[in-house]
């Protein structure tokens, strides 16, 4: 599950060729239906429905609790866009190309075709739920005809929020350290977790990989070190990310930055953690 989170970004993009332009899409994207091991034990996934049965375990995309089969024909079924007017629901496809680069996100709900079945018989069984509906999102940036739009000039100051963000990693003898000043950001009500964090990790130089909320390796210049998502043993080992001192069961950019969110008032905590290595199946 955790590796077909991590490469939601590859699925949509591979067919267009779109992996490395996160930040200049230009074309429309794909909708994976299943993620499965290849025969060598690699990840791969399938576009096309007739072939998702080939293996019976695998990770599939659910419905939406919001879908209704008798609805409009643009809703989204298995696959929601956060600007449909750009990028439609369900079919991912570009209707045109906006004015200035905008910000899109594609999210969907990924779960065992195997054990999913298992997280409502068993409500309590935790494995079984991470194996349920699994959020999962992939953030970009379409190209606009006449690229980045000029920043806003004295905005209003009762519509932004002070964001506190930190990075915290490990030396190379595997201790823990900030990759990165604690550092205090203005951002404007409403704008997501995920933003924020890119945002601060470009400004200190750290380059990482990420689709949408989820945060799969940095890597810190000063130490020649990445961390990345990984298995060991059976576990697995990725970047976690904390809000207000608590881990936060959302993904980052589902979490919105507003006075509910705020750890004082004016400010809040956002903590990218260290690895930690937890258990999980397949």
């Amino acid at each position: 599950m955790n590796e077909s989170k991590a490469r939601f970004w590859d699925a949509l993009s591979t067919p267009s060729g779109q992996q490395d332009k996160q930040n200049a899409v230009s074309e429309s994207l794909a909708t994976p239906k299943k993620f499965y091991r290849a025969a060598d034990g690699t990840l791969t996934w399938s576009y096309n429905v007739n072939n998702t049965d080939q293996t019976a375990s695998g990770i599939v995309p659910s419905e939406f609790s919001t879908y209704d089969p008798m609805g409009p024909a643009d809703q989204a079924r298995t696959y929601k866009s956060s600007k449909p007017n750009v990028i439609q629901n369900e079919n991912l496809v570009l209707t045109q190309a906006p004015e200035y680069n905008t910000s899109v996100t594609v999210s969907a709900l990924l779960s065992s075709a195997r054990y999913a079945r298992y997280a409502s018989l068993y409500p309590d069984n935790e494995q079984f739920q991470a194996l349920s509906n699994q959020e999962v999102s992939a953030t970009f940036t379409v190209a606009g005809e006449k690229g980045e739009q000029a920043p806003e000039q004295n905005p209003d100051p009762s519509q932004l929020v002070s964001v506190t963000v930190s990075v915290v990693g490990l030396d190379k003898d595997g201790k823990p350290q900030h990759w990165a000043p604690t550092q205090t950001i203005e951002v404007r009500k409403g704008s997501t977790a995920d933003q924020v964090t890119y945002q601060y990790l470009r400004s200190n130089g750290l380059t990482y990989d990420a689709a949408g909320g989820y945060l799969s390796s940095i890597t810190s210049p000063t130490q020649s070190l990445t961390l990345a998502t990984a298995q060991v043993d059976g576990a697995y080992k990725w970047w976690q990310f904390f809000v207000n001192g608590q881990l936060s069961d959302k993904m980052a950019n589902n979490v919105t930055l507003d006075k509910k969110t705020q750890l004082l008032p004016g400010s809040m905590v956002v903590r990218i953690a260290l690895f930690q290595l937890l258990k999980t199946s397949w």
